[in-house]
């Protein structure tokens, strides 16, 4: 199952422009969030291999390579894809040794710390060396440093939902402009711009740090930290759907029927319109766990007592029944 799921996934990166293809893929990743990690392993690996330096130093991507391995969790595994085609039969004997050395100039190093930009059009996925993992949007770029003594990030921008491994004896930290924010375990979302970061944790408990002041955050909560002056505020209110893009796990309480949708429709890249004020303004409490679009949308109506108009694949209408 995993070969010919590998094989699949192959096949539409090959072809992509195939209006059959994309169809099939675009339903399969739409099932589910599990379906579009596997997707991003494979086209990381892709993408990997077309975009080497030239000339590319391939002995200097074995030595890193190598170091890394050796440093890796002894539990950690290697995917192969299958030989189906003559030409993937071939491909085979030289991808390994190109996708995992281009791995490794595509994330570079600067003392000490590796790099990683999202690159994914949706969202990017990355597993740390200690076992954490980190979802970035389109464009986020996160620097980190994980050895036996430290485990630190730095966000530097864009914005990216953190799944820490719980460890006893390293703290984990994550360095904003003009911020900190520490952490043993627990999962949580930072977005960081040119004015201000904001941290809203799902579970578990941070503590942010700014200009002398350090707020602890638990569940739902959120804090927001000026950029220039390092100032530290902690809005009042449940703040645990800003999480939802990460986990794929959109949870709100007590909020705008505005802010669910406007939330909704990013997550799902949809347009959710509706034209009535007083609707807009409705508070609701609702879960949306790995959820469908077309199910969410029924939750919604359900709730409150509303028609969805679809007008086109990404756009729609709610209204008043």
């Amino acid at each position: 199952m995993e070969n010919d799921l590998s094989q699949f996934i192959i096949d539409y990166l090959a072809d992509s422009g195939n209006p059959e293809k994309q169809r099939r893929m675009n339903d399969w990743l739409n099932a589910g969030e599990e379906n579009r990690r596997r997707f991003d392993e494979v086209r990381r690996a892709w993408e990997a291999a077309g975009q080497l330096p030239e000339p590319f130093d391939m002995q200097a991507g074995w030595s890193r390579m190598r170091d890394h391995m050796a440093n890796a969790p002894q539990s950690a595994t290697v995917r192969t894809i299958p030989a189906r085609r003559t030409w993937w039969r071939a491909a085979a004997v030289i991808l390994p040794v190109v996708i995992l050395a281009g791995y490794w100039w595509m994330k570079g190093t600067d003392g000490g710390w590796t790099s990683y930009t999202a690159q994914h059009a949706v969202k990017d996925s990355l597993r740390l060396p200690d076992g954490s993992d980190v979802f970035l949007r389109p464009g986020a770029t996160v620097q980190y440093k994980i050895d036996n003594n430290e485990r630190s990030v730095r966000l530097t921008a864009g914005e990216a939902f953190f799944r820490i491994s719980p460890d006893a004896h390293r703290q984990f930290s994550v360095q904003l402009e003009k911020g900190l924010v520490k952490v043993l375990g627990t999962s949580f979302n930072i977005n960081t711009t040119k004015g201000f970061s904001d941290v809203a944790v799902w579970d578990g408990k941070v503590s942010v740090e700014g200009n002398g002041k350090k707020v602890v955050l638990t569940a739902g909560n959120m804090a927001v930290v000026d950029a220039k002056t390092g100032d530290v505020e902690q809005p009042e209110g449940n703040y645990a759907y800003r999480c939802g893009w990460g986990n794929s796990d959109l949870s709100f309480s007590d909020q705008s029927l505005q802010v669910v949708l406007e939330t909704l429709g990013s997550y799902y890249r949809v347009s959710l319109d509706v034209k009535d004020a007083q609707l807009l303004g409705s508070r609701i409490t609702v879960r949306f766990n790995n959820m469908p679009l077309n199910e969410a949308l029924t939750v919604l109506s359900e709730m409150l007592d509303l028609r969805v108009n679809r007008r086109s694949d990404k756009d729609y209408e709610l209204i008043r029944k």
